[in-house]
Formats: structure tokens, sequence, C-alpha cells
């Protein structure tokens, strides 16, 4: 199967539609190559343009990514000479027979025989934005979102009001008037199907960098991009009119628009602020952590050093006593051990690992609030208080909001019985 043209004879290879399917004779629509810019072909109906390939890339035609899905299958070959612009394809040895339809409809069909019957192996147009012109000049499709057409970078609707009621076919307009003279730059537009290249210019052997140079220095340029995305892109396309039958297709090729200079800078602005915010965020929110783990940090070593403080106080006076030796002791403040209970808290009865009967006075929460220093010079006044008259405090225990005394234990009324058993005059 062959597209193109001869350009030395003027002979042109097409295809065209049956009638329909049961009538050979020629219907309306052909397959063309349109060799006016960059060689691409087109499937035309009565003279008007329905479906395109895209511009040849030097790997496949920049609208049909799926193509190289079957190249184990066929063997493409596309030339573009002096004397020959070209596209032929030939089944490869030992694959199955294939032909290139074009249907009464308008649609191009790759049909592979399965030794039965003709199955439809490719076809195109595969989807709306695959109609030509679906979203006007500089419009761009895209068919996997909500609204199938936007306007490229820099450009807004010439049309609100059709674009609200679905109809893109009006496309877009510059929301900047171009300066020139230095005045305007180049938005990527990136994954694309390449815009209709009729009428564009095409150098192959200037390299991307020189075709960007070109194009800037150019003030009817619109746009540029590669001529051949192979060993990173190479060659050159510019644009000098409208944007048309733009889409973005997967793997597609980088389309490099001009802008107004302050359409670029909107952007560069927006996202400088974007950052600018974020890294706010994120120093505020380290700051907090840092504050918050100092505060932390402050407390923890303040209750240490005054734990610290208060065992160097108390050290000489009694003992400082572990929370879990007490709770051991009382079987874990058992209300069963409850021996007393006031306002200032409970006393249970405990017995030591060396079977020393104490007195435990667990300070109610409401005591507990006491400051340490508070705390320390009652335990001292207590310890250095010791008189025959009074049960001995042996020791003490603070356990963060935890206060608790520890007693000699006596047994009831036997402190009475010490008392007044001295002036028995019976």
């Amino acid at each position: 199967s062959r597209a193109g043209q001869d350009l030395r004879t003027g002979v042109v290879w097409s295809v065209s539609s049956w009638r329909s399917a049961d009538d050979p004779s020629p219907g309306d629509f052909r397959y063309v190559m349109d060799t006016r810019g960059s060689p691409e072909l087109h499937v035309w109906r009565n003279g008007s343009k329905r479906y395109r390939t895209g511009p040849w890339n030097g790997l496949r035609f920049s609208g049909c990514p799926d193509m190289t899905t079957f190249e184990d299958l066929v063997e493409f070959r596309f030339t573009h000479t002096a004397d020959e612009v070209s596209f032929v394809y030939r089944d490869r040895v030992g694959s199955p027979v294939s032909r290139l339809v074009l249907n009464e409809s308008g649609a191009m069909q790759r049909m592979v025989w399965d030794g039965a019957l003709w199955r439809v192996f490719w076809s195109g147009p595969r989807d709306q934005c695959d109609i030509y012109g679906a979203c006007g000049p500089f419009g761009v499709c895209n068919a996997v979102g909500a609204v199938m057409c936007g306007c490229i970078k820099g450009f807004i609707p010439s049309s609100p009001a059709e674009w609200r009621m679905r109809n893109a076919s009006g496309g877009c307009a510059r929301s900047t008037v171009l300066q020139c003279g230095g005045g305007d730059g180049f938005y990527t537009l990136r994954g694309v199907k390449l815009p209709e290249t009729h009428g564009s210019s095409v150098d192959a052997g200037a390299s991307l960098a020189e075709c960007g140079r070109r194009c800037s220095s150019n003030c009817s340029c619109t746009a540029y991009a590669a001529s051949d995305i192979r060993g990173g892109g190479t060659g050159c396309i510019q644009w000098f009119g409208e944007l048309m039958d733009t889409r973005f297709v997967d793997d597609g090729q980088d389309l490099f628009v001009r802008l107004a200079m302050s359409d670029l800078h909107l952007e560069t602005t927006k996202t400088s602020k974007l950052v600018v915010i974020i890294a706010a965020v994120i120093t505020a929110f380290a700051l907090l952590l840092l504050s918050l783990g100092l505060v932390i940090w402050r407390k923890i070593r303040q209750r240490s050093k005054q734990v610290t403080n208060f065992d160097d106080m108390v050290r000489g006076e009694c003992l400082t006593y572990h929370l879990e030796t007490l709770r051991d002791a009382t079987d874990g403040f058992c209300p069963k051990n409850e021996i007393g209970r006031g306002g200032f808290g409970i006393v249970y009865k405990g017995q030591m690992e060396d079977g020393q009967e104490v007195a435990v006075k667990k300070l109610s929460a409401g005591n507990s609030v006491q400051g340490l220093k508070e705390f320390k010079n009652e335990v001292d006044l207590i310890a250095k208080l010791q008189h025959r008259n009074l049960v001995r405090l042996l020791g003490c225990c603070i356990h963060c909001s935890e206060r608790i005394l520890v007693y000699e234990y006596m047994s009831n009324k036997s402190l009475d019985t010490f008392i007044f058993g001295m002036y028995d005059v019976s």
C-alpha cells in the first residue's frame, strides 16, 4: 500500500472509499498525502478535511503513537526526497496478511486476515479529538478530560458563550498581544500531536536550538518544533499562522508556542508565589515543632532537675522509695489494705520485702499539686520532729504527680496505750 506523490511527474498515490459496502464505485472519502509543509496523511471528504495523522517525526506520524506497537507485523517506509514523498507499508515475512481500508464512513482501518475472516487491527479516527479542528484554532483537545476542549496557555475562548454550550469550533484568541522585539517568549506545550503543517516552514538540517532562534527573530512565527524526534530532537518546523488541530496523545511531542512575556511571567510569578507560600508553611510548621520540642525538653529537664534536687535535699533526713516498691507493699494500693482516709489522702497498710509493716499515706490529687520545695519542707520538718509520742516518718516518694509519705505502722490504740500506760494509777 502506498500514499504520496511523485514530485517529478506529479503522479499522486491515494486511496478512495467505496460508495457503500456492496457498491465499489468511488465514494466521498480520499486518503492522500499532503505535501504542503511537513508531509502528513489526510482523509478528505468532498474537499474538506476529516482526519489527519500529524507529520512524520522520524519514527511514526505524530498523531499515531500506536504505530510502533505493530512494527513486528508491518514494515513502514517513509520517503521524503526531491523526487518523491511517500509512505509505504508491507507485511513482514511470516506475519499475517494485512490491508489498509478506507471504508464508506471515512474510517481508516488496518485489517488483518486471521485465516477465516478480516479483523480490524487498528482504526482512525480513534475518538472525537481525531476529528479535524474539533477545538478550533489555538485550541487543544484532550480525549480523557471531563471537558474535551481547552485553550493553549496564553489564549482564551473566542466565544465563551459557544464554549459553554460545548461548541469549541471557533477556537481561541490571544489574551495578550505579542510585542516582538524581545518582548515575547515561548511556552512548552508537552505531549501533543503537532498542529497541521500546511503553510509551515520545514528545515530538516537545522538543530532545535537554531529553530528556536529563527522563530524568535521572526515576529510572524507563532510556534516551532523538532521535525525529527530521534536523538533528542533535530530538524525544524515553524508555524506562521493559526495552530490548528492540536491534541494530547500518549508519547506526544513538545510544541514551543510564542507568547507575550507578561503571560510567561504570570505563570512564573504564580509558581514563585506558590513556592514561597509552601516554604513559609513548612518553615512555620518546623518552627512550631521545634518550639514544642524545646518546651517539652525544658519541662522534662526541669522536672528531672527538681527530682534530683529533691533527692539530694531529703537524702540526709529520710529514705526515698520507688513507687513500684510501695505498690508491691500495698498490693497495688488495694482498697482492702486501706486503714484511714481524710481530706489529705488515703492511708494504706503495707509490708516491705524485709517484713517491716508500714503505713503508706498517698496524698489526694488536690494536695498533689503542691510544689516540690513545699513538699520537701514538709517532709524535712516531720523527719526532724522525731518524738516518742509521734509516729515516726520512715521515708517518702515522689513520682510525676504522686506525693507519698511512709510511716512506721502502729496497731490500733497502741499509741494511746503507750501514752497513758505510763501513768497507770490503778
